[in-house]
């Protein structure tokens, strides 16, 4: 059986676990979600110590971790064996866990963990035959938004759309860095649980309107004045050129299918097509209705240009000046922007 990570850890919740499961896939953190989950759901508190085992690859021998598998638990109902650096495994390694897998202890959960499985080899197929596979990919940016509307509500706390929105902006897709983030804003506003668009920009160090965010949302209401004042900090703080211009091309990428597909489709269709929370699919309409067509195609040529620009030898330390030109492009004139009307 295959299933995603949300459906994995709903049926963990639940209490519905399966004796196997193979976990592979870039987003190592939520593999390690899991197995706590399974943890917190299987093992006794007090006894953790005796019917939990893990296992690396690229130590242990597949045997012994047959061999701990098969044992029975310890004053305990249930053993939780897991083995981590699965890509490292010979063909033999998989075809021993694989035979397991198929004839399990029923008071073990065995977990096969890596970051690639090669579910084509023979061992591979078989175990994934056997086991419950779920694969772990990079969170896309909607899912990513909801995993950390969900970790907060785990650790007790509440987090605003606005702080929401901008620790995702500063902390990217990695589960990992906002979890991190997370963390260092809890300490920070403790006693308090409710974070706010404040606690956010204090803890992570970023001035409200001085995020690379905030720098695309001036670009988008064609305010060269706030645009040019955004990205002066930024290049201050240190943030990469090359960087700036990739969120940039993302923004106008998530403009372009805005504008295309508005009044065509549902506002439910609209967010999955960019990818994006619901809530969020009104201010890039309305942002897309601030360029035409042609603006918006050549918009990509102008940041194609400044990428270029930017990692050919002749304008390495000319980054501000290349940005400053790219934002003139962009936005326009102020006047010009000011009194744009829509074609």
């Amino acid at each position: 059986m295959t299933v995603d990570y949300w459906e994995a850890r709903t049926r963990i919740d639940q209490g519905r676990v399966d004796p196997a499961y193979v976990l592979f896939g870039p987003e190592d953190f939520l593999a390690d979600d899991l197995v706590r989950r399974l943890a917190a759901r299987l093992l006794e508190p007090g006894a953790e110590q005796f019917n939990l085992d893990v296992f690396y690859a690229s130590e242990a021998d597949p045997s012994a971790v047959v061999n701990a598998a098969s044992a029975y638990p310890m004053a305990a109902s249930h053993r939780l064996v897991v083995i981590k650096e699965a890509e490292r495994l010979t063909s033999t390694g998989l075809q021993l866990l694989s035979a397991y897998a198929q004839r399990p202890c029923p008071t073990t959960c065995l977990v096969v963990m890596g970051e690639e499985i090669d579910i084509r080899r023979q061992g591979g197929r078989l175990l994934s035959q056997a086991a419950t596979v779920v694969e772990l990919k990079t969170l896309r940016d909607s899912r990513a938004q909801a995993w950390v509307r969900s970790y907060v509500a785990e650790q007790g706390m509440s987090i605003s759309e606005e702080a929401l929105r901008l620790l995702h902006a500063c902390a990217g897709n990695s589960l990992r860095a906002l979890a991190t983030e997370v963390a260092k804003v809890q300490m920070n506003i403790y006693p308090r649980s409710a974070i706010s668009e404040e606690d956010v920009a204090a803890t992570i160090g970023v001035t409200r309107g001085f995020s690379v965010f905030e720098l695309c949302e001036s670009v988008g209401r064609r305010d060269l004045r706030s645009a040019h004042l955004i990205l002066r900090h930024l290049l201050e703080s240190g943030e990469a050129p090359t960087a700036v211009v990739a969120s940039l091309a993302r923004h106008f990428r998530l403009l372009a299918v805005a504008r295309g597909l508005a009044g065509r489709v549902s506002a439910a269709d609209l967010a999955e097509k960019l990818d994006v929370a619901p809530y969020f699919v009104d201010k890039y309409v309305q942002q897309s209705r601030n360029f035409s067509q042609e603006e918006l195609r050549a918009a990509f040529q102008f940041l194609l240009d400044a990428d270029s620009a930017l990692k050919s030898s002749a304008h390495r330390n000319r980054g501000r000046l290349v940005l400053e030109l790219l934002l003139v492009r962009l936005v326009g004139e102020p006047q010009r922007a000011a009194g744009h009307r829509t074609r």
